[in-house]
C-alpha cells in the first residue's frame, strides 16, 4: 500500500499508509539456498472520519437567504479541506431553509451541509442555526419653507404648507411590505410654535406676529406607533423656515392719451408702489379685443388704430427682488387708453412745363405716415391747378385722402409755365459780331439757364433765374463763327435732372431784311423777329458734355450719378457686352505683371493678370525690372539675391502713415507712363457678437448681421445675403505652396494666417450661417477671400472676372468662432487707374486716392502697389504699407463722469429724497454711457463700448447708494 514498506531481511512492515483500500501481496523465503513457495497475504487500510459543521448565520428581516460556509475537523496526515477541491473528491453543499419574508419569531430555521465524498475519508454532518433580526428604519420629516407678507406695516399670515406625507424613510421595505406593515397607524407630522432660531434681518421685526409666525425656524416632528415585531422605528425632525416677510406691491395707473403711430411701449407705464425695495419686475400689457385680451408684443403701439381701449397691465416681481411673488405672483391693473389720430401731410410736387406744351402729370408726396401704412392706403388724392396758360406760376392744390388713423394737412405746390426768348442784333446783309440775350418768363426762380451753340455743341453762357423771374444770360458770337448754326437755350430744375427742355433757333450769316428784334417783357413774352421760326420743343435730352480727358482724371471717392464726381475706375471697366476700345497713353498696360505681385510668392491661381492680346505698350526691355519697397529703387534681382521677398521688404522699409504717403513722391517711372494702382486690403461686410456658445439664438444673430450690413456696405464690397445654412462640403486643405502664398497675402493686410474649415473640429457645430457677398473694381484674375472673425477663417474664395467683379458664398460655423465680437470680411486686391506720371517720372498720390485707401478696415493695413514702365523700357513697381490705425473715442467717457457728478451732487443736496427720483438719477447716469456705446461701436474700437457700459453701471449703482448729507441742527 502507498506509504508502507517491508524489510526483506526481517520481513517487518513499517510506515504510514496514505491511501485507504484493500491491498493483496505474497511472501517467499529462502533458506540454505532453497526458496519456499509464495504465501498470499491481505492488508486493509480503512477511511478516516471527518466532521462537517454548517455555519450559523444572522439575517435582517426581509433580507435574501445568506451564504452558508462549512467548517471541518478530523483530517490527518497533513491533509485539510483543500483535498476536496481535487477530483475525484467532492466538496459538501451547504444551505439553509430560510426564505426572505420569514419573520423574526420563526425558530425552525437551520443551516446544513451534505454530499461530501473522498477516497480516504468518510463524513459526518452537524447543522447550524439561523437568527432573524428586526429591520431598523429612520423616518425623517422633510424641511419646508413659507413666507408671510406685509402691506402698509400690517402682518399677513400665509398658511403653513401641508406636512402630510412629507417625510422620508431611510431604507427600502422588503418585497411585499408597505409602511403600513411597519407603522400600522401611519406617520403623523406636527410642528412646534417655538422658534429654534430667529431671523435677525427681518425689516419688520417690530410687527406683532401671531404665535409661531415670526420669521425663523421651527421644528417639524414626525411620530407613529409600530406594533410590528419585524421593525425598529426611529423618528428624526425637520425644519419649517419662515422667511423674512415680503412686501406686496400696489399697482396704480391713470388713463392715458397718445397719438397714433410709433409711440414707445413705455407710454403705457404704470406706477408700482410698495414697501419692498428694490422694486424690480416685468410688466406686460394687453388690450381688450371683443372680450379677448391681446398681448402688445411689439416695441411700439403702431398696430393699434385710433380709438378707445381698455388696457390691462400685468406686473410680475423679479425673482431677485424683495417683493412678494418673486417671479410667479401676477398683479394686474386696468385703465383706459385713448389713441388719437396722427397728422399726415400731403404736398403737391412743384413742376414746370414750357409755354404751349401740355401739362405734365401732376404728382404729390405724403409725409407723417408710420409703418406699415403707405401712400397706397390713404385713398385717392386729387390734384387741381388754377387755370391759365400764360407764362407764370400756378397753384397746385391737393385734396382727398382719408384714413381711419390720420388727419391730413394739405400743402400746395406750383406749376411753372416757362418761356425763353432768344434775342440777337441780326441785321440784314451785315456781318458783325452777334450779341445774344435771353428774355425769360414763368421760369422757376433758382432754375439753371444755359445758352449754347447746338451745332457744334459749345456752351456760350449760363445763369440762374432771379427771384423776379429774369435770367441775366448774354453772350457775344464773333464774326468768324457766323454761319449755319443754331442757338439752344434750356432750363432745368437744379434738384431734378429729369426735367429739362430746349428751344433751338436758326441764325444765318446773311439773314433777310426784318424788323429789329425787341425783347418782350416777362409778363408778355413774344416770338423774336428772326429770319427763321423757332422749332418745336425737342423731346430729347441735350447732348451730355464730354467728360474730362484721361490725363485730367484723378481717382475720387463717390458715385457720379449721385453728384459726387468721378470714381476710381476698375481695371477694366466695360460691361460684358462692351467692345474693346483704345486704352490711350494713360491706361495701364494689361500685360504688365501685378506690381511684382504685392506678395511675390503668391501662386498663379491666386493672382493672375488679365491677358489681352494685341497690346501695344509692351516693354522694350522686359528683363529690366526695378522695385521700390521704401528704401530706394533697386533691381528686382538684387532684392531676390538678398533672400528677402517684396512683401517682407515693404513691411520693413515701406511702412508709411496716411500723412506721410500723401506727401511722398514716388519715383522710377517713365515720364508720362500710365500706371496701374492696386490696393490690397480687408473690408468688413458684417459685424456681430456671440455672447454665449451654450445658448445661441440663431434668429437674433442673423438680425444683428443684417442690421450691420447696411452700415458696413461699400460701393466696391458688400454682403448681399445672410440666412441660416447647413454644413457645407469640406474642401481639401491647401497645398504647402498655396498655403505659403495665402499666409503672405494675409500678412500684407495685417491679418493672421487664415484657417480653413478642414482645420477645425466641426463635430459640435449645430448652427451654420450662409453668407453671400460680391465685389467690384478688384484685380481681374486675382482671388478674393470671404473670411470670418479677427482670426481669419476662410469661408469661401472666388476668382475675379475680367470686369473686376466676383461673387462669393460660404457657410460660417457659429460655435467654432468663440465668444466675443466677430466680423465677416472680404480680403482682396482692388485695381484702380486714372493716374499718370509727370515729366520727371514722379507721382504724388491724390487725396481722393488716400480716401480710397482708408476705406479698408481700421485696425488692419493696406498694401498699395503702383506699376508701370520704367525709363529703361522695363517695369517698375512701388510698394507701400499703410497701417490703418483706429482713433479710440475715449473722450466719450467724460459724459459718464459728468452724469455721475451731477447725480452725486443732487444726492448730497438731498434732492433725491424719493425712490422715483433716485431711479431717474441712476437712469441718467446710465444714459450718459450711450455716446460711448454708439460711437465706440461705430469707430470699431469696441473696448470703448465695454468700458463705457461698465462705468455706466458702476456710476448708476454708486449714485444710488451714495450717502446723503445729514441735516444740520439748525434745519431741525
Amino acid at each position: 500500500p502507498p506509504g508502507l514498506s517491508i524489510n526483506t531481511a526481517t520481513g517487518e512492515i513499517s510506515g504510514t499508509p496514505t491511501a485507504a483500500g484493500i491491498y493483496n501481496f505474497q511472501v517467499t523465503t529462502k533458506s540454505n539456498g532453497v526458496v519456499s513457495a509464495p504465501k498470499p497475504y491481505t492488508i486493509t487500510i480503512g477511511k478516516v472520519v471527518v466532521t462537517v459543521t454548517a455555519e450559523s448565520v444572522s439575517v435582517t428581516f426581509g433580507s435574501a437567504a445568506p451564504t452558508v460556509d462549512p467548517s471541518y475537523s478530523g483530517f490527518v496526515g497533513g491533509d485539510s479541506s483543500t483535498v476536496l477541491n481535487f477530483s475525484p473528491n467532492i466538496k459538501p453543499t451547504c444551505s439553509s431553509n430560510y426564505a426572505a419574508g420569514d419573520e423574526t419569531t420563526t425558530t425552525s430555521k437551520i443551516t446544513e451541509c451534505y454530499g461530501a465524498w473522498s477516497e480516504n475519508y468518510t463524513f459526518t454532518y452537524v447543522d447550524g442555526t439561523v437568527t432573524i433580526t428586526k429591520l431598523a428604519l429612520v423616518v425623517t420629516a422633510l424641511d419646508a419653507v413659507k413666507q408671510n407678507l406685509y402691506s402698509d406695516s400690517t402682518p399677513e399670515v400665509v398658511d403653513d404648507p401641508s406636512f402630510t406625507g412629507r417625510f422620508t424613510v431611510s431604507k427600502s421595505l422588503p418585497a411585499g411590505q408597505t409602511l403600513a406593515n411597519a407603522i400600522p397607524g401611519g406617520v403623523s407630522i406636527s410642528r412646534t410654535n417655538t422658534a429654534t432660531s430667529t431671523d435677525s434681518s427681518d425689516p419688520q421685526a417690530g410687527l406683532a406676529w401671531p404665535t409661531g409666525q415670526a420669521p425663523g425656524t421651527y421644528a417639524i416632528t414626525p411620530s407613529g406607533v409600530s406594533s410590528s415585531t419585524n421593525y425598529t422605528i426611529t423618528y428624526a425632525p425637520g425644519l419649517l423656515t419662515i422667511q423674512t416677510p415680503k412686501g406686496v406691491p400696489q399697482l396704480t395707473a391713470t388713463n392715458k392719451t397718445i397719438d397714433f403711430g410709433s409711440t414707445p411701449l413705455s407710454a403705457l407705464s404704470i406706477n408700482v408702489v410698495n414697501t419692498c425695495s428694490p422694486t424690480t419686475g416685468v410688466t406686460t400689457y394687453s388690450y381688450n379685443n371683443n372680450g379677448s385680451w391681446v398681448t402688445i408684443t411689439s416695441s411700439d403701439l403702431a398696430d393699434l388704430g385710433a380709438g378707445l381701449y381698455t388696457i390691462k397691465a400685468r406686473y410680475v416681481p423679479d425673482a431677485t427682488s424683495n417683493c412678494y411673488g418673486r417671479g410667479s405672483e401676477v398683479l394686474e391693473v386696468t385703465y383706459q387708453l385713448t389713441i388719437e389720430k396722427a397728422t399726415a401731410t400731403v404736398t403737391a410736387t412743384t413742376s414746370q412745363k414750357w409755354f404751349g406744351d401740355a401739362d405734365p402729370v401732376l404728382e404729390w408726396t405724403v409725409s407723417g405716415l408710420t409703418s406699415p401704412t403707405t401712400s397706397a392706403d390713404i385713398g385717392q388724392v386729387i390734384l387741381s391747378r388754377t387755370t391759365g396758360e400764360d407764362p407764370g406760376s400756378y397753384t397746385i392744390t391737393p385734396r382727398g385722402a382719408s384714413h381711419p388713423n390720420y388727419n391730413f394737412n394739405f400743402i400746395t405746390g406750383k406749376l411753372y409755365i416757362g418761356k425763353i426768348l432768344i434775342n440777337t442784333n441780326e441785321e440784314a446783309g451785315v456781318l458783325t459780331d452777334r450779341s445774344v440775350t435771353l428774355t425769360c418768363a414763368g421760369l422757376k426762380p433758382g432754375a439753371a439757364v444755359d445758352l449754347k451753340l447746338s451745332t457744334p455743341d459749345v456752351s456760350l453762357a449760363s445763369g440762374t433765374v432771379a427771384s423776379n423771374g429774369t435770367c441775366p444770360v448774354s453772350a457775344s458770337i464773333p464774326t468768324e463763327k457766323l454761319g449755319n448754326f443754331s442757338l439752344n437755350a434750356q432750363s432745368k430744375f437744379p434738384t431734378d435732372t429729369t426735367i429739362q427742355t430746349s428751344r433751338p433757333v436758326s441764325l444765318v450769316a446773311d439773314p433777310p431784311v426784318s424788323e429789329p428784334n425787341t425783347p418782350s417783357t416777362p409778363s408778355e413774352p413774344s416770338t423774336p423777329s428772326t429770319p427763321s421760326t423757332p422749332s418745336a420743343p425737342s423731346s430729347a435730352s441735350p447732348t451730355p458734355e464730354p467728360g474730362p480727358s484721361p490725363t485730367a482724371t484723378t481717382p475720387s471717392r463717390g458715385n457720379s450719378s449721385q453728384g459726387r464726381g468721378p470714381s476710381p475706375r476698375a481695371t477694366p471697366t466695360p460691361s460684358p457686352s462692351a467692345q474693346d476700345v483704345a486704352r490711350g497713353p494713360n491706361r495701364a498696360d494689361p500685360l504688365a505683371p501685378p506690381p511684382l505681385s504685392v506678395v511675390p510668392n503668391l501662386p498663379a491661381d491666386l493672382v493672375r493678370p488679365l491677358q489681352t492680346p494685341g497690346n501695344t505698350n509692351s516693354p522694350s526691355n522686359p528683363a529690366r525690372v526695378t522695385v521700390d519697397t521704401g528704401a530706394g529703387i533697386q533691381p528686382s534681382q538684387e532684392l531676390q539675391a538678398s533672400g528677402s521677398s517684396v512683401g517682407e521688404a515693404s513691411r520693413q522699409s515701406g511702412v508709411r502713415t496716411i500723412e506721410q504717403l500723401s506727401t511722398e513722391k514716388l519715383e522710377g517711372f517713365a515720364p508720362g507712363a500710365g500706371l496701374r494702382i492696386e490696393i490690397l486690403g480687408a473690408r468688413t461686410g458684417a459685424r456681430f457678437v456671440v455672447a454665449d456658445l451654450q445658448v445661441i439664438d440663431a434668429v437674433a444673430l442673423l438680425r444683428a448681421m443684417e442690421a450691420s450690413i447696411t452700415t458696413q456696405e461699400a460701393d466696391f464690397s458688400r454682403i448681399t445675403r445672410v440666412v441660416r445654412g447647413e454644413k457645407p462640403l469640406i474642401q481639401e486643405a491647401w497645398k504647402p505652396d498655396v498655403r505659403e502664398g495665402v499666409d503672405e497675402f494675409f500678412a500684407a493686410v495685417g491679418l493672421e494666417s487664415p484657417r480653413e474649415l478642414i482645420d477645425l473640429d466641426l463635430s459640435q457645430v449645430k448652427n451654420w450661417v450662409s453668407v453671400s457677398a460680391e465685389v467690384e473694381t478688384y484685380q481681374p484674375g486675382s482671388t478674393v477671400f470671404l473670411v470670418a472673425t479677427s482670426s481669419p477663417l476662410v469661408l469661401a474664395t472666388a476668382e475675379v472676372d475680367r470686369f473686376g467683379k466676383a461673387q462669393l458664398s460660404g457657410a460660417m460655423p457659429v460655435e467654432a468662432l468663440g465668444t466675443g465680437e466677430h466680423r465677416v470680411r472680404i480680403v482682396g486686391i482692388r485695381s484702380l487707374d486714372g493716374v499718370s506720371v509727370d515729366s520727371a517720372g514722379e507721382i504724388q498720390l491724390s487725396q481722393d486716392l488716400m480716401n480710397e485707401i482708408q476705406r479698408f478696415d481700421l485696425g488692419t493695413q493696406s498694401t498699395i502697389a503702383l506699376s508701370g514702365l520704367n525709363p529703361e523700357g522695363g517695369y517698375h513697381a512701388a510698394i507701400r504699407v499703410v497701417p490703418l490705425i483706429p482713433v479710440a473715442p475715449w473722450w466719450t467717457l467724460w459724459f459718464i463722469l459728468a452724469g455721475f457728478v451731477l447725480a452725486v451732487a443732487a444726492r448730497y443736496r438731498r434732492l433725491l429724497d424719493t425712490s422715483s427720483r433716485r431711479v431717474i438719477a441712476s437712469s441718467g447716469v446710465l444714459a450718459s454711457a450711450i455716446p460711448a456705446v454708439i460711437i465706440g461701436w461705430v469707430s470699431t474700437v469696441t473696448n470703448v463700448v465695454w468700458v463705457g457700459i461698465l462705468l455706466g453701471l458702476i456710476g448708476a449703482a454708486a449714485s444710488w447708494f451714495m450717502p446723503e448729507r445729514k441735516k444740520s441742527s439748525r434745519s431741525k
